[in-house]
């Protein structure tokens, strides 16, 4: 979409969080979640969104809209270090996020 719009879905989600008034912190996590290091602030949350987003994809978790395959982003690695043990707990994080939004079958992939 950028290619023709000249924007990303992580700037129109900035706009639209500052429009709806969100903490600095989301509309920063929004902003920069592919790209945590040049954050200029919050950037332990960034991060920390940036490798739930690449490892969402991995467990087939949602849908980003398309098959990419993203890359931790240097800055971001010492956090993604810890999410082998998340992803082992998948099946229990489905279950915990299925109860509090019923999610139909094209959401996920189990």
């Amino acid at each position: 979409m950028s290619e023709f719009l000249g924007i990303t879905h992580a700037d129109i989600g900035y706009e639209l969080a500052k429009k709806w008034d969100l903490p600095s912190t989301i509309s920063t996590c929004i902003a920069f979640h592919h790209n945590p290091s040049i954050a200029m602030v919050h950037k332990r949350f960034v991060s920390l969104a940036h490798v739930s987003d690449i490892w969402t994809r991995r467990m087939h978790i949602g849908s980003g809209g398309d098959d990419q395959q993203l890359e931790t982003e240097e800055y971001a690695k010492r956090i993604a270090r810890t999410m082998p043990s998340v992803e082992e707990k998948r099946e229990e994080i489905v279950a915990q996020v299925d109860s509090i939004i019923p999610s139909d079958d094209s959401d996920s992939k189990k």
